[in-house]
């Protein structure tokens, strides 16, 4: 991924921010055509990673579109997992399941809450059993930053003097699985034939 901020400087990136249940967003800036942000169970192939119950180890992925016409770079998500994904548009709005494999726009402060699917508990809400990534698109070129969301304010040069830079990218600690060791079971030999 590109340094943060690029995305002033490159009409067909797009930079935005994933933050998982609430914690620290984690940044990322791609351009139509890199590879998505894969976002699953299994650490060493998710740039997201996610130990939740039901999350499939390759659950999800964001992807950056090229715009059409005069519209500027998009992001869509992509489900690819057994358990599903929803969107919420907005952090009150209605919780709809993605279609598996199909593209899906995700506007600026919308909601991607994995799994969908869970096991109802008497005691606890699906809500709850779920993980929230709130996605916010903090910069793009060719267009102006979404007007319906609560996060699009204009800027002047005076205040964008006088905000701080974004924080550099670090890496997310992920826990390392343990794993129990595994015993190789025997291999019988090949029967020996007589050479002619």
């Amino acid at each position: 991924a590109a340094p943060a901020g690029a995305a002033a400087n490159d009409p067909t990136a797009l930079e935005f921010s994933v933050s998982v249940g609430g914690g620290t967003p984690k940044v990322f800036t791609k351009r139509p055509g890199e590879p998505p942000v894969r976002i699953g169970r299994d650490p060493k192939r998710s740039d997201i990673f996610l130990s939740l119950s039901g999350v499939s180890a390759h659950h999800l992925e964001l992807e950056v579109l090229p715009g059409v016409g005069a519209e500027a770079a998009r992001l869509v998500a992509v489900d690819k997992s057994i358990n599903g994904t929803g969107l919420r548009l907005t952090s009150n709005g209605q919780l709809r399941r993605l279609e598996k494999g199909m593209q899906e726009s995700v506007p600026s402060g919308a909601e991607v809450l994995v799994p969908f699917k869970v096991k109802s508990a008497a005691d606890k809400p699906p809500d709850s059993l779920r993980v929230a990534l709130k996605v916010t698109i903090t910069g793009r070129k060719g267009a102006a930053a979404d007007a319906t969301t609560e996060e699009a304010e204009p800027t002047s040069p005076d205040k964008a003097a006088a905000t701080p830079a974004p924080a550099a990218k670090e890496p997310v600690p992920t826990p390392t699985p343990q794993l129990a060791p595994v015993q190789a079971a025997p291999v019988p030999a090949p029967p020996s034939t007589p050479a002619p």
